[in-house]
């Protein structure tokens, strides 16, 4: 039973960690950014993705990512109202009385920082070389050649003994300034100062440079990949955003950092949009005119048979893709030519990402003045009783259809 167990366990964890879709993103690393347009991406939701982004040498690019989810708000209209060491210590030297016993030991100490610098040297150019070679795209075989090199230059087997060597060398080197130092204050001739002058150039080379990071860089540089994978994340609300930085290590120098945006599909949301609407509601007038001694003639006055509307409507939608969404609506428009309100409800297509333009359509209510039920009607025409002066009239609500072109003016992440 247990062991029905574990392989259960196994079979459930294997089947996690393989059904996550990875995305693929490609970095130009002259342009500093990245050859997609990352919004295009369908990212649907509440399933897990991989990031992986190509053209990063991790020997070279350090990196941050972090991802946030968002979701797209917009506001409500008024309408419809009711988110590296140095030394410190100078070595006692004991001097002899003999002045050419003294050159004689601080030549040979000389000779020995000088080469001993040329091999640091020799470390850095291959560490600088390696770095313009491994830029934009990793080269294994060319780090192994440059660790072959540079463990060959050092009379050394391996990396780590090359990392005590190279600090070993840099503390002489530092070392032999000080006893230099030492012996020109003892000895101030022409050739010491010079000396002194030589290894004092050598050491602040030495002190601005960082020889433990040409080191790892070869060393890391033999197991390098050209790209980095993001850990998975689930596609939630509207909006993924990752914030990416990426660090060049080597030349201690930030070439990226930004967000890149990812719009899910396949889920529900809800906006608010605003803009025009036809429809064929219109309030008809009529005027009285004298028939005869017992009728009056209501006749109706000329006028528009539709009408045009400024409003708003609220959208509760399923994204079909990250940029085309279905859904129903509702709201109310404002005719400017009668004053009333029209209330709407219906469909809607909506079109793009973040600002967004829709079409809408439906059927619209509204409160109209229509003719009293004492408004007879006979061969002539509509009558009313030649004592009535006034046309008779009543509110009533009326139905009809309406079209509108509205549009997301103010999106935002919360």
């Amino acid at each position: 039973m247990k062991k029905l167990t574990l392989i259960l366990t196994f079979v459930a964890f294997y089947s996690l960690c393989y059904s996550q879709e990875i995305i693929e993103l490609n970095f130009n690393i002259d342009k500093k950014q990245f050859n997609e347009k990352t919004e295009s991406i369908e990212f649907h939701a509440g399933e897990t993705y991989k990031i992986k982004i190509n053209g990063i040498n991790t020997s070279i690019i350090g990196y941050k990512i972090r991802s946030k989810a968002y979701t797209l708000t917009s506001a409500i209209p008024e309408i419809i109202k009711p988110v590296f060491p140095g030394m410190t210590e100078v070595p006692v030297i004991e001097t002899s009385d003999q002045k050419h016993k003294a050159d004689s030991f601080r030549n040979d100490l000389c000779s020995k920082s000088e080469e001993k610098y040329k091999k640091l040297c020799l470390l850095k150019e291959e560490s600088d070389l390696l770095y313009k070679y491994t830029k934009t795209e990793v080269d294994t075989k060319k780090a192994d050649s440059i660790r072959i090199k540079i463990l060959d230059v050092f009379d050394t087997k391996s990396i780590d003994d090359l990392k005590w060597i190279v600090n070993i060398d840099s503390k002489y080197i530092i070392v032999a300034q000080e006893i230099c130092k030492k012996s020109m204050e003892e000895y101030p001739d022409d050739n010491t100062i010079d000396q002194y002058n030589r290894l004092s150039c050598i050491v602040d080379t030495i002190k601005s440079r960082n020889y433990p990071l040409y080191i790892a860089f070869i060393e890391n540089s033999l197991k390098a990949k050209n790209y980095i994978e993001f850990a998975p994340f689930k596609a939630e609300k509207d909006i993924v955003d990752l914030n990416i930085t990426f660090i060049d290590n080597y030349a201690k120098d930030t070439i990226y950092n930004s967000s890149i945006s990812f719009y899910t599909s396949r889920n529900i949301c809800f906006s608010f949009s605003t803009g025009f609407f036809y429809n064929n509601l219109h309030e008809k007038s009529y005027y009285i005119e004298k028939r005869d001694s017992l009728k009056n003639n209501v006749l109706e006055e000329n006028s528009s048979t539709f009408d045009f509307s400024i409003g708003a409507l609220g959208h509760l939608s399923y994204k079909v893709t990250n940029w085309f969404k279905l859904g129903i609506s509702m709201g109310a428009a404002l005719s400017p030519l009668d004053g009333k309100t029209r209330y709407m409800i219906g469909g809607s297509m909506l079109f793009f990402r973040k600002n967004q333009l829709e079409l809408n359509g439906g059927l619209v209510l509204a409160k109209m003045k229509v003719l009293s039920g004492s408004v007879k009607n006979d061969i002539i025409g509509k009558y009313v009783s030649a004592t009535v002066t006034t046309v008779p009239i009543f509110e009533k609500i009326r139905s009809g259809f309406y079209i509108g072109l509205t549009y997301n003016l103010i999106s935002t992440k919360k």
